[in-house]
């Protein structure tokens, strides 16, 4: 059974990372193109600076994408939690490029904003997976955590 607990908590936490690096090339520009909260605002119909992109893409990879990756993680065909992650982010660039950046205005795979960008957030992708993966097995059973906290 999926623990959802742990698939939000690792979720959370390879969200965090991937939205640091999201803000910092917002502060310094070193990739102008590769604004993907202005895109998430862009389909939220929000000005380009707005907050909701933000809490959007958050809540997205975090709850749903953690969630998600607890359901699918024993289905996934990998030996190794890093590359189960690893799969599962290469689905979600997937899926992101095939329906988000379209929604976005962006087209197919992004390729209206240019050739780098789903280089770019392929790279994204994979740097989620795999922390998620990683977390998501070093993390343990929840049942496990609150059965060794209650028995003391």
């Amino acid at each position: 059974m999926a623990d959802l607990f742990k698939g939000i908590t690792a979720g959370l936490i390879a969200t965090l990372a991937v939205t640091a690096v999201l803000a910092v090339n917002a502060v310094t520009s070193l990739f102008p193109s590769l604004n993907l909260i202005a895109l998430v605002n862009v389909t939220l119909h929000a000005p380009p600076h707005a907050l909701a992109g933000w809490i959007v893409h958050g809540t997205a990879a975090a709850a749903a994408g953690g969630s998600v990756y607890a359901w699918l993680e024993p289905r996934l065909d990998a030996d190794h939690p890093v590359k189960r992650g690893i799969l599962f982010g290469v689905a979600t660039w997937l899926a992101s490029m095939l329906l988000f950046m379209p929604a976005a205005g962006a087209g197919v795979f992004g390729l209206r904003i240019g050739v780098h960008l789903p280089i770019a957030t392929l790279l994204l992708h994979l740097g989620y997976g795999a922390l998620l993966g990683w977390l998501y097995d070093r993390l343990g059973s929840t049942v496990e955590y609150i059965a060794t906290r209650t028995s003391r």
